[in-house]
């Protein structure tokens, strides 16, 4: 893969926040921080979180820590720069890098956040991970998982394809939180051989970076699906309690929902802004608005963003590329794209026959 364009939150949903919490009496701001149960603003009630040092109190803490908010961070450790990044997207709680890196060997450090690395191609590579060295032939596929504070080092004497997902702990205790687990729940460091969940999800992403998308919903449905799995697969706690709300959302969550996302189709809707509106947390309301529509949300602001799109080219005289900036994509390749997936036609063809 060549050098490609590369392509921080959005100051409008920052200033929706503040116009919402007005409205319902909320004083919390939006930090980085575990949202809460349903939305419930109460941080009392935030589930146990354990570090490492509580789970590994005779772990060695290094004095090197990567923090891939920092753009200049991962430099201390991978001097070459990423072929792919997602450092100018305004992507919230996860973190893309691409590499093609040279022989090399990094630092003993820590991540702040929880760490996957995804080998893209075959490789010899000696690492410590937690107190584990290992020596191993790595091959497309194999993945390790670097909570976040656990030590780590990796030492490679060939070219090194790989791409790194760093997940903000936040995120991760957030989804914890709502899956109502009662006791500390960790990540547990270790070198998975294949898992084509997180795998796909990585591609996707990565491919996301590619095209030039930046769909922010999109983004946070993935971010969702990957913590939720990691929190099943790979954390050293009990089994999630399965209580849910079997109800959905509720008619006027949903009406508030629904007159937000068409009055703003024109805008780069992002998960986290509509979570504001209806006081649930991002991952709870995707759950709750697919329990409800029996669509992923996702789907369904695309859904709205083709029909409204349909509109137009019946009735207007607007160009394709004034349409799809109209109704929220990126440009018009991306429209198209999207339109024949939903309707079997381009729109130009769709436009032809309509009128």
């Amino acid at each position: 893969m060549n050098g490609d364009q590369y392509y921080t939150v959005s100051p409008r949903v920052l200033c929706l926040y503040q116009v919402i919490a007005v409205r319902i009496s909320v004083k919390h701001t939006l930090a980085p921080k575990p949202y809460l149960d349903q939305g419930t603003l109460d941080s009392t009630k935030l589930c146990l979180w354990a570090t490492p040092s509580e789970i590994f109190p005779m772990q060695e803490v290094p004095s090197l820590t990567i923090d891939y908010t920092q753009q200049a961070s991962p430099l201390a450790i991978l001097p070459e720069a990423p072929l792919v990044t997602s450092e100018s997207r305004n992507w919230r709680g996860i973190h893309l890098h691409h590499y093609d890196h040279s022989e090399h060997e990094t630092p003993l450090h820590s991540l702040a956040q929880h760490g996957l690395v995804i080998t893209l191609r075959d490789a010899e590579l000696e690492f410590k991970l937690g107190k584990t060295i290992q020596n191993k032939h790595l091959v497309a596929g194999n993945i390790q998982l670097i909570p976040a504070e656990v030590p780590y080092y990796a030492a490679w004497k060939q070219p090194l394809s790989f791409m790194v997902l760093a997940v903000e702990p936040f995120i991760f205790a957030a989804i914890a939180h709502e899956a109502k687990t009662h006791h500390a729940v960790q990540l547990m460091p270790q070198f998975i051989p294949s898992d084509p969940l997180i795998y796909g999800i990585g591609q996707v992403l990565k491919s996301e970076l590619v095209c030039g998308n930046n769909n922010l919903l999109y983004i946070e449905s993935l971010l969702n699906c990957l913590s939720t799995h990691l929190l099943h697969r790979y954390t050293a706690s009990t089994k999630p309690s399965t209580n849910r709300n079997s109800e959905g959302l509720s008619s006027q969550q949903f009406g508030t929902l629904v007159d937000y996302i068409h009055q703003n189709l024109d805008q780069n809707l992002s998960l986290a802004e509509l979570a504001i509106l209806t006081r649930l947390s991002p991952s709870y309301l995707a759950r709750l608005f697919r329990q409800t529509t029996g669509v992923t949300l996702h789907r369904y602001v695309m859904q709205c963003r083709i029909d409204r799109a349909k509109y137009l080219l019946k009735h207007s005289c607007q160009s394709l590329s004034e349409i799809s900036l109209e109704v929220g994509f990126a440009n018009q390749q991306h429209f198209t794209r999207q339109f024949r997936q939903f309707t079997g036609t381009t729109p130009a063809r769709f436009r032809k026959t309509a009128l």
